[in-house]
């Protein structure tokens, strides 16, 4: 049994539109979208951590009691620390902002869009001429602040410094990834005349990227084509 050589080009051409049209976003560059999906995730590290104020109470600097409300409801203590490790796993992605849940270990919290990791993942734009228009127009000096935008790499990188009447300067250093909208970097630090008043630190680490159920579709469709080609070669062959 020969070949039919039109019936498999119309497959595999049905194969790279099901392909493009699962992995291609929209190209308008005037409307930040979402470039994550639902099940995507990132793990993150508490670098650097000190806040002299001891708002707990526990009586440790370099270290604070953060309570996690879980998915049933109760509630679990965590030691926000320096080699704390967190993860933001997505579940939900709105008009303005991500719903996800924050994962310490063996503890996962509620579903919940601020708090820790509020900030983490937001729209974006995938077109660095863009951002590099955008930090002539975001950066500003002031008077006692100064704001500084870059494009560095993959990274839109924020530089903030303040001083206040009462001698505090307040430094903030961001980097996003302006591809995904992934924060990938965090840099805080409190200051008077003589000392540090709260400093931290968050670096990104690791990340995975969930399956849509188009993606599905799309390997599935792919491996069709695939069975399809074998049986008729082996059937050549008989």
């Amino acid at each position: 049994m020969k070949l039919n050589k039109k019936y498999l080009y119309w497959l595999i051409l049905l194969f790279l539109v099901v392909s493009t049209t699962s992995s291609t976003a929209k190209t308008t560059y005037d409307t930040e979208e979402w470039k994550v999906k639902v099940g995507d995730s990132r793990t993150y590290t508490l670098s650097k951590y000190f806040d002299i104020r001891d708002v707990d109470g526990n009586g440790d600097p370099e270290s604070k009691i953060y309570s996690v409300t879980k998915e049933d409801g109760t509630k679990e203590n965590i030691t926000w620390k320096k080699g704390t490790k967190y993860t933001i796993n997505i579940t939900a992605l709105g008009d303005h902002s991500a719903t996800f849940q924050l994962i310490f270990g063996n503890i996962t919290s509620n579903k919940r869009t601020s708090g820790i990791g509020g900030g983490h993942i937001r729209k974006t734009i995938d077109n660095k001429s863009y951002w590099e228009f955008k930090t002539i127009i975001d950066s500003y000096p002031f008077v006692g602040e100064n704001v500084n935008y870059t494009v560095e790499g993959n990274n839109y990188v924020k530089k903030l410094l303040r001083y206040t009447n009462y001698g505090v300067k307040y430094e903030l250093i961001s980097k996003r990834n302006w591809k995904t909208g992934w924060l990938t970097y965090s840099y805080e630090k409190t200051t008077n005349d003589t000392h540090t008043k709260w400093e931290e630190e968050i670096t990104s680490g690791s990340s995975s990227i969930g399956i849509t159920s188009i993606e599905i579709t799309t390997i599935f469709v792919g491996l069709t084509i695939i069975a399809i080609v074998v049986s008729r070669k082996r059937q050549q062959t008989k």
